[in-house]
């Protein structure tokens, strides 16, 4: 548990890429708790550890209390849609509690 004010870095790591390194793809992450706060961090602005990890760095104020989860929206390469991107979704518990 983290409390509120602690400012948070959290990897991102994504698997199953077809063989893509998360450096060669563009996503973005909502971090949120149940209310209706949420911040989004895309890729650009996030510290690239390696070719497959981000840190994402944020202030927990600007969330709120609550179990932080993170909500990453991945635009893979693929020649079978029309736009040649296949955009996953997918939603974690950052294993990160924010208290007062």
């Amino acid at each position: 548990m983290s409390g509120l004010g602690t400012e948070l870095k959290i990897n991102v790591h994504l698997d199953r890429l077809d063989g893509y390194r998360m450096s060669d793809i563009d996503f973005s992450c909502d971090f949120f708790v149940y209310t209706n706060r949420k911040i989004t961090i895309n890729k650009e602005e996030m510290v690239k550890v390696d070719d497959d990890n981000y840190v994402a760095c944020f202030d927990s104020t600007q969330l709120g209390i609550g179990k932080i989860m993170c909500r990453v929206t991945a635009h893979i390469p693929d020649a079978d849609f029309e736009d040649g991107l296949r955009k996953e979704v997918e939603t974690v518990d950052t294993n990160v509690t924010i208290t007062r």
